[in-house]
């Protein structure tokens, strides 16, 4: 049985989670925010070049994209 104050904290920490976890979001959706609203419509619509696999950006893209999908299919393999 459960004492009232430990059910007392399980609310807290559960509240406290959850505050977290909405400050976090709105950081996280407002930053992006902010920079998409100082490109005019047009300028957005326009496509953009695409990163080439050739340049150090592309190489680090494509490094980092193969060693996420090898992690994820190795943690599929353990569960």
């Amino acid at each position: 049985m459960q004492r009232r104050g430990d059910r007392r904290a399980a609310h807290a920490l559960a509240a406290g989670g959850f505050a977290v976890g909405l400050v976090v979001t709105m950081v996280a959706s407002w930053l992006p925010t902010r920079r998409v609203v100082r490109v005019s419509p047009l300028a957005a619509l326009r496509p953009d070049a695409a990163v080439d696999v050739h340049t150090a950006t592309g190489l680090v893209r494509l490094a980092l994209a193969a060693i996420l999908l090898v992690t994820g299919v190795a943690l599929l393999g353990v569960t």
